[in-house]
């Protein structure tokens, strides 16, 4: 037979996966309705409205819900709402995930990703005034989200912080070393800084959760 303890740990880990889980089909399902929108905008653009079109962002969109219901009804805790420092959390996750899918979507609509893509693009200075605006109301965004942070939340952050410090601080020192002797490609700055903001959020996102 098992012991008390046993069994209160297996139930907590249990709980911790069931969190994880949870979370993770809320954010990607929120994440799989901007993409439907953004696919069905590229494609409408492109070909106009069509079976592909129906399928591809109907799916998606279709998945995304699907999620994020799941996520909601496996999950405890707290709804995105102003009432409660977990809410505010949720909301403004959620928020940060609005804007990036509008900004997806305007990359798109515009043709910009491609030329992002290919390494030609050039923001206008007005895109690039809009962009460092943006940029600036997501670090003042962030300070109050600090303000709005439990014990546990700030945790979360702090490592995840940690580890993407630690991945960039050791991995851009690899990636230069083995490029200039021959073996990698050169450094990729924006591969890296994607690779770095992966790291955080994934920590972050566990820990989180957990």
């Amino acid at each position: 037979m098992m012991k008390s303890d046993d069994i209160e740990a297996d139930q907590d880990t249990a709980s911790t996966g069931r969190q994880i889980l949870a979370q993770m089909l809320v954010y990607i399902g929120v994440s799989c309705v901007g993409g439907g929108l953004a696919a069905g905008v590229a494609i409408g653009l492109e070909k106009g409205v069509d079976l592909t079109l129906v399928l591809v962002a109907g799916g998606f969109t279709l998945a995304g819900i699907a999620a994020a219901a799941g996520g909601i009804k496996i999950g405890d805790f707290d709804p995105p709402s102003l009432k409660s420092k977990a809410g505010r959390s949720q909301l403004f996750m959620l928020g940060s995930i609005g804007v990036g899918l509008v900004s997806a979507m305007y990359l798109i609509i515009t043709g910009a990703i491609d030329r992002i893509i290919d390494g030609t693009f050039t923001p206008s200075p007005g895109e690039a005034l809009v962009g460092v605006l943006m940029l600036a109301t997501g670090l003042v965004a962030g300070l109050f989200w600090q303000r709005e942070m439990d014990e546990h939340e700030l945790e979360a952050v702090k490592t995840g912080a940690y580890w993407g410090l630690s991945a960039y601080f050791y991995g851009y020192p690899a990636w230069w070393l083995t490029a200039a002797a021959g073996l990698v490609p050169g450094v990729d700055d924006g591969a890296l800084f994607f690779a770095v903001v992966a790291v955080f959020l994934a920590v972050w996102f566990v820990k989180r959760a957990g």
